[in-house]
């Protein structure tokens, strides 16, 4: 469920990925310690609220990028509607949304570099050599950015599959999926190289 970078600028840019992260986390944890409906449902209110403040555009960004999450809720909805407890269907389907949808708008709106900088000061604190803790840092932040993209080409897969057939896709994808993602990754890593690696040129603070 991570997104891609937000397709305009708003006000969420400005603020540091720390503080970001470190709510994201606060908030996470509040909205699984406490149960109440009326509780759960003031939090999704609540992250719908940051999603609109900086113009409609950017709910119906977030929306498209909960399309996967249909499924769980389903899933989360017709287990609990068997077993006669509705309400904690609902309870718990407004939680999984409102914490995805803020860790998607925190993704959309922190740029790279700046969680690069922030993982790298984190690795800091553990107890590994420096390089091993930088190349730790990277890895992290090109999953941030690398399993939205390949979601995305994954979708364009299928949708090349239909046009062409009518039969199920399924796993007839998956090797053109590897393949692209080899050569992403090769992509990436020519990148790396090219600014020094997961060395001191691609960590210099200046």
């Amino acid at each position: 469920m991570l997104s891609l970078t937000c397709p305009a600028r708003t006000v969420y840019h400005e603020i540091a990925a720390g503080p970001k992260l470190v709510f994201l986390l606060l908030f996470t944890m509040a909205l699984y310690l406490f149960s109440e409906p009326w509780l759960v449902a003031a939090a999704f209110v609540l992250v719908a609220a940051l999603h609109v403040m900086p113009g409609i555009w950017l709910l119906f960004a977030a929306l498209r990028r909960l399309r996967p999450l249909v499924w769980f809720l389903a899933v989360v909805l017709i287990w609990n509607a068997v077993g006669g407890e509705i309400l904690l269907g609902v309870v718990t389907g407004l939680k999984l949304v409102a914490a995805v949808a803020l860790a998607n708008l925190v993704t959309m709106t922190t740029r790279l570099d700046d969680m690069l900088s922030l993982l790298r000061r984190a690795m800091r604190a553990l107890p590994f050599p420096r390089r091993h803790g930088q190349a730790l840092a990277l890895s992290v932040a090109l999953v941030v950015r690398f399993i939205p993209v390949m979601t995305e080409k994954g979708r364009l897969l299928f949708d090349a599959w239909r046009c062409r057939s009518t039969r199920r896709a399924g796993w007839r994808v998956v090797p053109s999926l590897a393949c692209m993602a080899i050569d992403d990754a090769r992509h990436i890593a020519a990148a790396c190289r090219a600014r020094g690696g997961a060395g001191e040129g691609l960590w210099n603070d200046n």
